[in-house]
């Protein structure tokens, strides 16, 4: 990540990779981005990593958050998505999956470690300030269960 130096890891689907596999085999470049800018001027496509690495413009360069932001965009559209309700860009995409983990049980140390914050209380403070109170009201519950077999009003 550029603005901390940390790695933050992307896990994609094994049709997502398929996809991303195809794309890549039609574009038939040494680019070591995946998603680069598609422009006319300087399309040399069997040229070094290095030449891509260091494109700033045109074919190969990486791509922008502009464009990426723009692409997210399209997208929301094509899929309907109202714009009144619904906060769209590649950030509110973090923001979403790191929620959903986080509201699927995974702990905080492994959201870190995928977004690649420097301490899981980075990733607290953001996506979970408040306790988790579906898992307290069920840990609650199993103990009341221990602590009272035959009273059926704790379940």
């Amino acid at each position: 990540m550029e603005k901390t130096g940390r790695v933050a890891h992307c896990r994609l689907a094994a049709d997502t990779l398929a996809v991303i596999d195809a794309y890549l085999d039609a574009r038939d470049d040494h680019s070591p981005w995946i998603l680069i800018q598609h422009g006319r001027s300087n399309r040399r496509r069997k040229n070094s990593a290095s030449f891509f690495k260091n494109a700033r413009k045109g074919y190969g360069a990486q791509l922008s958050t502009t464009s990426a932001w723009r692409i997210v965009q399209e997208v929301a559209d094509l899929a309907g998505l109202d714009k009144e309700r619904h906060f769209t860009s590649p950030h509110a995409f973090r923001h979403w999956h790191a929620k959903t983990l986080i509201e699927s049980g995974v702990s905080l140390e492994n959201v870190q470690a995928v977004l690649g914050h420097s301490t899981p209380a980075t990733t607290r403070i953001i996506y979970a300030p408040e306790p988790d109170k579906r898992q307290i009201d069920l840990i609650e519950n199993a103990l009341q269960k221990i602590n009272h077999p035959d009273d059926k009003s704790t379940t």
